[in-house]
């Protein structure tokens, strides 16, 4: 059995960070009697306050329920918001009814008073005769969708100050938020501009971020526990859960896992795949029956193994200028598709200094247990004519430096001396432990008596504890909060050391308690 030492300092943490609420408004219009009038209801007025301008609610179209809000000619219907800094979803769904007339206005505001600071973000017009739209940039390459709900959708960055903007699920616009750059969103104004009615519902701004995994997340636990920002305006909630996006996406019965529970969290059942992509969907449903979308969200499961990082590669060899042993494994040369060039400088190459066999060592921050390395060989553009690249080489591992253990020997594969150069030499490294791998060149492909490498990636299979919550130097902390962690692989039971003091920790004097559990 293994066990895996978890060190933790504890800190003073004076501060207590609170998280607010993600979801800051919704309307599906469901509480007002069909037929009356919004200005002074539920927040919504009129523009600067103007009766006259207010708005229906109408039974005749709704996306969910029985209402939605009809923006007569005369409409000019306005909800403020108080929301500052970070990033929002904007969402709406809209219907508009085929043979209408004139130009009407989905419009968003940085900031809104009444009569005063009104400064615009957004005015989409959408021409009900023939169907164009266009936004505050220009013609949109996108065409009303006519007697249909569809969505209208802003991915608003307040930090960075930028707006996405889709109908319709189609990206339609990029553009600045604010050239004033107030970092807000003021207010919602349902322009009807003296055009046909246009319908709208299920009114949403609410926050992404506060989903766990967060979305696009690469590496998440194979036990991880789904969670999303709780609701005000949701009773329950239906979760949608699988490795088919458009599945997700359409809320389609088959990934449907949980209908009408009222948690804001999901476990799914088992162990996620290594390495697999998942999606997820989360709909709220309001206490009339309502079901709206609160997001969808994707991560990866965690992979099976993990390249080393930062590895400090040396060489008893003299390099050719610029072909450093460190270019062998700091990525230089490789696209994003692991695919090496033919640049000298992408490279590693050396001339023996003295009688000794070249070799090439490579040193970890800690020892690992090895999985298998990758060698993409020299790779120069003469290499099948030259040939710099290595043949045959010992392997030898280290946990100190000073104690060497030879692993075997090996053949290595020639470089194609092509650009789309992939790794062609997996060796299994056994499971070795180590801190450093030294590389002795035995033969080469050619007769100069320089060697190279293009790159070498050594895999590591994570059986230390990693990724503690709360991170490594976080602040604010709550003085009850758990302490968690990523589990080693082989781990099965965890050593927990915590105390002010870091050289206690460090040293193993500050021990509280073992335990089975990461947590």
């Amino acid at each position: 059995m293994r066990t895996v030492r978890l060190l933790i300092v504890a800190l003073a943490m004076l501060s207590v960070c609170s998280a607010a609420s993600a979801q800051v408004f919704f309307e599906d219009f469901e509480s007002y009697e069909a037929g009356s009038g919004l200005h002074g209801q539920g927040g919504w007025k009129g523009w600067d306050g103007s009766s006259g301008a207010g708005a229906p609610t109408s039974d005749d179209f709704a996306f969910s329920g029985n209402n939605s809000v009809e923006i007569v000619p005369t409409a000019d219907l306005v909800h403020e918001f108080d929301v500052a800094g970070g990033t929002w979803i904007f969402s709406a769904m809209q219907y508009i009814p085929s043979g209408g007339s004139g130009e009407t206005y989905f419009i968003l505001l940085n900031s809104y008073d009444d009569g005063a600071n009104q400064d615009w973000s957004i005015q989409t017009r959408y021409n009900l005769a023939n169907g164009n739209i266009t936004t505050w940039t220009g013609a949109a390459d996108a065409s009303v969708v006519f007697d249909e709900w569809v969505e209208l959708k802003y991915v608003i960055d307040l930090d960075e100050n930028t707006v996405d903007e889709y109908y319709n699920g189609t990206l339609i616009d990029t553009r600045v938020w604010d050239n004033d750059n107030h970092g807000t969103i003021g207010a919602i104004d349902l322009y009807a501009n003296n055009a046909s009615s246009v319908y709208y519902d299920n009114i949403l701004l609410m926050s992404p971020g506060a989903a766990n995994p967060v979305d696009g997340e690469a590496d998440a636990p194979r036990d991880v526990v789904l969670t999303w920002p709780a609701s005000q305006y949701a009773a329950s909630y239906n979760v949608y859960f699988g490795t088919s996006l458009e599945d997700v996406e359409a809320g389609d019965a088959s990934v449907l896992v949980s209908e009408a529970q009222t948690g804001n969290t999901y476990d799914p059942d088992g162990l996620l795949d290594y390495g697999q992509a998942y999606y997820w969907r989360v709909d709220g449903v309001t206490p009339a029956g309502t079901v709206y979308t609160i997001g969808v969200w994707s991560f990866q499961a965690e992979p099976f193994v993990y390249p080393i990082e930062n590895i400090i590669a040396t060489s008893n060899s003299i390099p050719d200028a610029g072909a450093v042993p460190e270019n062998a494994v700091n990525g230089s040369g490789l696209n994003a598709d692991d695919q090496h060039s033919r640049e000298a400088g992408d490279m590693w190459l050396g001339s023996p200094d003295g009688a000794d066999p070249i070799y090439i060592q490579f040193e970890f921050d800690r020892v690992y247990k090895l999985y298998e390395m990758l060698v993409w060989n020299y790779n120069g553009e003469f290499e099948t004519i030259l040939a710099f690249g290595i043949k045959d080489v010992t392997l030898e591992t280290s946990e100190n430096g000073a104690d060497w253990t030879a692993l075997g020997d090996y053949t290595l594969a020639q470089g194609t001396a092509t650009v789309d150069y992939t790794a062609n030499t997996t060796i299994d490294l056994e499971g070795v432990a180590a801190k450093f791998v030294r590389m002795t060149v035995n033969s080469g492909y050619g007769m100069f008596g320089q060697y190279g490498l293009s790159e070498v990636r050594i895999l590591q299979k994570p059986v230390h504890a990693r990724k503690p919550q709360p991170a490594d130097g976080a602040t604010g902390v709550k003085p009850d909060d758990i302490l968690n962690w990523r589990a080693g692989r082989e781990a099965v039971s965890h050593e927990v050391y915590v105390s002010a003091d870091e050289a206690a920790v460090a040293d193993g004097t500050a021990f509280i308690a073992t335990i089975a559990e990461n947590s």
